[in-house]
């Protein structure tokens, strides 16, 4: 006799994967901005009063206006909610400094009379500690966060590191705290990077599909 019984094809099926998403909590300026901002403070923008920083500012920005609004879009399509003026004014001020002519002289000064200064070993294992066990749960802290949580949990160890750092004679009390944070934020994005790096590996080893 011949079976009428239809064996049911085994098939495979694909089955689209989400990739996890960490969220970007450093933005970078693109590198048309960044020529622009670097030929403004090759200016000698950093030097002048803030009054006078302020018109240079707006003739700057009323004559790049289509590349702003391009590197607002870019950003903005990434997840950045925050003020791009204010981002770009203060790295054209105070992160891009002339390589010639305007402020030469004070900043020879600054490498003669500055060594560099690591961040302490204990603090900062302590500060990888923090991270993983803090910023990367079910409930993930940005850097700001994390650093707040950080400071909190670890108070006495920054302390002793800020008063360590100033301590030198080569840093003063701000400029110790805001190395200290940066320190924070710097292993908070390395930890961030090494673990998108072992979600792709991991979603590259995983079959494209699964039989059903």
């Amino acid at each position: 006799m011949i079976s009428n019984r239809i064996e049911p094809n085994i098939m495979s099926v694909a089955v689209p994967t989400l990739k996890p998403r960490i969220p970007t909590h450093r933005f970078v300026l693109s590198q048309s901005i960044v020529s622009a901002l670097d030929a403004l403070a090759q200016q000698g923008f950093a030097e002048l009063r803030r009054s006078q920083a302020d018109t240079v500012w707006s003739n700057f920005v009323q004559s790049h206006q289509m590349l702003i609004r391009l590197e607002e879009q870019r950003l903005r399509a990434l997840g950045y909610t925050g003020d791009l003026n204010s981002k770009m004014f203060r790295s054209a001020r105070y992160y891009r400094k002339p390589k010639n002519g305007y402020g030469q002289q004070e900043e020879r000064e600054r490498v003669v009379r500055r060594e560099y200064l690591a961040t302490p070993e204990a603090l900062l294992t302590k500060m990888d500690a923090h991270v993983c066990d803090n910023c990367f749960g079910t409930q993930p802290l940005s850097p700001k966060q994390g650093w707040a949580a950080f400071q909190e949990a670890e108070t006495m160890a920054v302390e002793a590191a800020i008063n360590e750092l100033s301590g030198t004679n080569q840093l003063t009390r701000p400029e110790a705290e805001e190395k200290v944070k940066k320190a924070y934020k710097n292993r908070h994005f390395l930890q961030r990077r090494k673990r998108q790096a072992a979600m792709a590996a991991v979603q590259q080893a995983k079959p494209d599909s699964i039989p059903v």
